[in-house]
């Protein structure tokens, strides 16, 4: 059996799992969802005609290698600093306000080249996050880590894992007290442990469910019990349970979903009027989004809107069903809440 090579990474986008070795993709599997709304705004070659897979491939492999040319994903040319906003409501951006107006005290991630990173420091944090992909593996890249370090980021292991509970249990040891941290929506088993850590240090952790695209239904009762956000992304089971039971909506077409007052106190520190977002009643549903109508907050660098409403909030696309599908019959299932279909949930 051939050892595996000593540079691979392999990252989940537009639901396909695509592998970088050499600083260039080497595979790239066949995506099993036919639509995103964030790629279709973001990048080219995403609007193909339902059933091409093959294009919808190689679009997905354009998108990794124009990150790889331009900010050195996962090389040691990674580009690991960063003060602006890449999108309105994204994780590393609601980390990075976050750790500016001292809600949190740290946060727990994930960076290629690096797996678990600890980081205090807000532009470290939205560097690592703003333009990566889900990590599912990665392997050590000397120079990634060393300039973690060097800007007084703690890398968790040598070896480059990907632990999140044990990120969060090296965040408390070192003395951190409110602790935010990034899970994936199939490692939501995770979510228990942070909540009995925080309960045993008297410490708040911050739980942001991520990349729930393909998620097994089964994870959204440990979400439900213990997490404070979560990323609607294309999945329909965030869609069919979570949401409806959401106290906030943040934004329409790429939804993210506050669960918790812990989470809305979080996710306030994004806004130019926290109390307004955090003092929002408990008991009803609100939705923050671009439109026209109540009144005006900005979040981050951009300006929404704050509105009572019956969740979830569907963008137009979304109503009239024409959002993500999957290109092929498989395991997900139909979105009968706004039209949204579910890939094969990931392994």
């Amino acid at each position: 059996m051939n050892a595996a090579p000593v540079d691979l990474h392999l990252v989940r986008y537009f639901s396909s799992i695509v592998a970088i070795s050499g600083g260039r993709v080497v595979a790239a599997s066949t995506p099993t969802i036919a639509r995103c709304p964030l790629a279709r705004r973001l990048y080219d070659g995403f609007d193909c005609p339902r059933g091409n897979g093959e294009a919808l491939r190689r679009a997905v492999c354009r998108v990794i290698e124009s990150k790889i040319r331009r900010y050195g994903f996962c090389t040691p040319r990674r580009v690991l600093r960063s003060g602006t906003s890449a999108i309105p409501f994204g994780a590393s951006e609601m980390l990075m306000h976050a750790l500016r107006k001292r809600t949190i005290d740290a946060a727990v991630v994930v960076c290629d080249g690096a797996g678990t990173v600890i980081c205090s420091d807000p532009e470290l944090v939205q560097g690592i996050g703003a333009r990566m992909h889900t990590v599912l593996f990665t392997t050590p890249i000397a120079a990634v880590r060393q300039r973690i370090e060097a800007a007084g980021g703690r890398v968790l292991y040598p070896d480059a894992s990907i632990d999140q509970a044990g990120g969060v249990e090296k965040a408390l040891r070192l003395g951190f007290r409110a602790v935010a941290a990034t899970v994936r929506g199939n490692d939501a088993g995770l979510l228990a442990g942070f909540a009995a850590m925080g309960k045993r240090c008297g410490a708040s952790i911050t739980s942001l469910v991520v990349c729930t695209t393909g998620m097994d239904a089964r994870r959204t009762g440990a979400i439900l019990a213990h997490a404070d956000l979560v990323w609607g992304c294309a999945s329909e089971a965030v869609r069919a349970r979570i949401e409806p039971r959401a106290r906030i909506q943040f934004s329409r077409a790429i939804p993210v979903f506050v669960l918790t007052r812990r989470g809305a106190a979080f996710a306030a520190a994004c806004s130019s009027d926290p109390d307004r977002i955090e003092n929002l009643d408990g008991q009803r549903q609100y939705l923050i989004a671009l439109g026209r109508r109540g009144p005006r907050v900005r979040i981050g660098m951009f300006e929404a809107r704050i509105n009572e409403a019956r969740l979830p909030a569907a963008a137009r696309e979304a109503r009239e069903g024409r959002c993500d599908r999957p290109r092929t019959g498989g395991r997900g299932a139909p979105d009968r809440a706004c039209g949204i279909d579910a890939e094969e949930a990931a392994p």
